[in-house]
């Protein structure tokens, strides 16, 4: 399947970039965390796929991901030409049943139906946008001291130290928690709401993992774009058995030119490293509340007596410990041998 052209896909006007918001909260709250933005305008100049590349990697850029961002797009290149309910039945009941013709009876409704009837969110961009996401972290509830904490893979993870060792447990674990991959987040969303993937386009910031290339499969995706070259031997054999579309952007100077359009579209936002960050930082501290509960507030009066009470405690320790050792002395076998 070759690259449609961007006329054919959509003749909207593309629109001028919004005005710059004149203050930080501002331009951190106008785009939110894993959403996916809706002011893109396709450049007729390239094609489909270039500019969903391009509008993949401004994606990219609002992950929560302390370890890199990815991000992933999945697209119905020709949403009028879908197949009907009746037929997506028909294809799936086929392939579940290794070619045989279908036995189940025909449902009277399927969510095919029912998200076809919903609106596009997205209707300025070619196709229609099924599913998206960015690699999303899975934090969960950490041990509320410094110490080295166990994973849940077993693994024994030292704790941080240098800066992050003044942040809490919580953030200073944050690039260790489990993460699901965009690609499967995508996948898991399309299919809490229904939206069939048979026949779609995944456009992807690297090469799909070897975890998430079988999912992407195994729900239909027949065509991927991606950056890079898959590298993985099993990864190719897999799309070339199962006949799906690999569209490589191996060329340095496009690959550029496409980071280039990414860092524009974001400075003519106003976007810079403190806007991304501060996005970034108040996410992580939302959800440190949401799963570790708000932090205690400890009065000044309370701190200087607890600071005080400690100060007094330094002596009582030692004479406890001798008061204790007189009473083991006195009850031990050498005492009782006198």
């Amino acid at each position: 399947m070759t690259d449609p052209t961007l006329p054919c896909a959509s003749s909207a006007a593309p629109r001028p970039p919004p005005p710059v918001l004149s203050t930080l909260d501002e331009r951190v709250a106008a785009y939110s965390c894993n959403t996916l933005p809706a002011d893109y305008s396709f450049d007729p100049t390239l094609s489909i796929d270039d500019n969903y590349m391009v509008l993949t990697l401004i994606y990219a850029r609002l992950s929560t991901s302390k370890r890199g961002n990815m991000a992933c797009i999945i697209v119905d290149p020709c949403s009028t030409r879908a197949p009907s309910a009746a037929a997506l039945h028909d294809i799936l009941i086929t392939a579940l049943n290794d070619g045989e013709p279908p036995v189940k009876r025909r449902r009277a409704s399927s969510p095919s139906s029912s998200s076809s009837a919903s609106p596009d969110p997205f209707p300025n961009y070619p196709g229609r946008v099924l599913a998206h996401s960015n690699n999303t972290p899975e934090p969960h509830t950490v041990p509320p001291s410094s110490s080295d904490a166990v994973g849940l893979d077993g693994v024994v993870k030292p704790a941080r130290t240098g800066k992050k060792a003044q942040q809490s447990p919580f953030l200073a674990r944050a690039s260790n928690f489990p993460e699901l991959h965009a690609e499967a987040r995508s996948l898991c969303l399309a299919a809490r709401a229904g939206i069939p993937t048979l026949g779609a386009t995944a456009y992807v910031s690297f090469p799909p993992c070897q975890a998430c290339l079988p999912l992407l499969v195994a729900a239909g995706v027949t065509r991927l774009v991606y950056r890079q070259r898959m590298a993985a031997q099993g990864a190719v054999e897999l799309c070339r058995r199962e006949g799906v579309e690999c569209v490589e952007v191996l060329d340095k100077d496009k690959d550029e030119d496409i980071k280039a359009r990414v860092g524009r579209w974001w400075k003519e936002r106003g976007e810079g490293r403190d806007e991304t960050r501060t996005r970034l930082d108040r996410w992580w501290k939302e959800q440190e509340r949401r799963i570790m509960g708000p932090p205690e507030v400890v009065s000044v009066d309370c701190a200087s007596g607890a600071a005080a009470g400690a100060g007094q405690g330094s002596v009582a320790p030692r004479e406890g410990a001798k008061q204790e050792e007189a009473v083991v002395g006195t009850t031990g076998p050498a005492a009782s041998a006198k």
